[in-house]
């Protein structure tokens, strides 16, 4: 019984070794979220300078 748990957690921490030194798709996964964040970050920017704008446009300065 002892051998099978001890073999089993050698099975477990090579598979985790090997999907630690597997990073294939990490760079894939990187750029889309990068890219998710900037296009959110632009679309807030983008609100935010549009009612700058506008209030700026509704001071009267007469």
């Amino acid at each position: 019984m002892l051998a099978q748990i001890q073999t089993l957690l050698l099975i477990a921490r090579a598979q985790t070794q090997r999907l630690k030194a597997d990073e294939r798709g990490s760079t894939a996964e990187e750029v889309i979220r990068i890219a998710v964040l900037a296009a959110a970050a632009l679309t807030v920017l983008g609100i935010i300078v549009a009612k700058i704008i506008a209030k700026a446009q509704s001071i009267d300065l007469q």
